[in-house]
C-alpha cells in the first residue's frame, strides 16, 4: 500500500498559486489529491491551474483572504459544494481580540444618582479561528457605538453600577463582521466624582 496515496482526497492549499505553496500543490496532485488552491492574486492561481490541472485535472482556484473571517468560512463552504466531500469540521467558533479608545459622553444632571453616557470607539482585532490552523494575523479595523448608564449606589458615593450595550463592527476587505457586547459592572469614581472610571 503506497502511504502517499491520496486519490478521492481533497486538499486545500492556501497560498498555492506560487512559492511554497504551489510546490506542496504539486507534490499533492502527484499523489491522487483533489487540488483546491486558495490566495489572493487570482491571475497567479489560474496560472497555477494551468500548470497543475495536467496530473490533477479536477484542480480549481478559489479567491481567498486569510485575515477575513468571512472568507475563510466561504472558502470551506464552497469548495465542500464543489467537490461533495469534507473530512474535517468547518470552522464555527472564532475567537478573538479587540483593542479600542475613543471618546465617552455623559449627561449629568444635579441631584439625580443616574448619569447616562454615550461613547464612540476606533481601535482593531485579531482573531483565531477553530479548528485550529487558520488565523488571521496583523490588524484590522473595529469601530464602536454604544452607551448604558450609571447608578450611584449611594448618594455622593465613589461607587455605581454600571450597564451598557455596544455594538462593534470589524472591517475586512471591505467586508463588516458585527458583533455586540451587554456588560455589568461596578465602577469606582475618580476625583471629585465629576469623571468615571471603570
Amino acid at each position: 500500500m503506497n502511504p502517499f496515496d491520496l486519490a478521492g482526497r481533497v486538499a486545500i492549499v492556501t497560498g498555492g498559486n506560487g512559492g511554497l505553496g504551489l510546490a506542496m500543490a504539486r507534490g499533492l496532485a502527484r499523489a491522487g489529491a483533489l487540488i483546491a488552491l486558495a490566495a489572493r492574486d487570482e491571475n497567479k492561481g489560474q496560472a497555477a491551474v494551468k500548470e497543475l490541472i495536467s496530473s490533477a485535472p479536477a484542480t480549481r482556484f478559489y479567491a481567498f483572504q486569510a485575515s477575513s473571517a468571512s472568507s475563510c468560512r466561504k472558502l470551506i463552504e464552497t469548495v465542500v459544494g464543489d467537490f461533495g466531500a469534507y473530512f474535517g469540521h468547518i470552522p464555527q467558533s472564532f475567537t478573538g481580540e479587540l483593542y479600542s479608545f475613543g471618546p465617552r459622553f455623559y449627561l449629568r444632571k444635579p441631584g439625580s444618582r443616574f448619569v447616562p453616557f454615550g461613547q464612540a470607539l476606533f481601535g482593531g482585532s485579531h482573531f483565531s479561528m477553530s479548528p485550529p490552523g487558520i488565523s488571521g494575523g496583523g490588524t484590522q479595523f473595529a469601530f464602536g457605538l454604544g452607551g448604558g448608564g450609571d447608578i450611584t449606589l449611594k448618594h455622593n458615593g465613589r461607587f455605581a453600577l454600571r450597564g451598557q450595550a455596544e455594538y462593534f463592527g470589524i472591517r475586512t476587505n471591505g467586508d463588516t463582521t458585527p458583533c455586540t457586547r451587554l456588560s455589568v459592572g461596578i465602577v469606582y469614581r475618580l476625583g471629585s466624582g465629576r469623571a468615571a472610571g471603570s
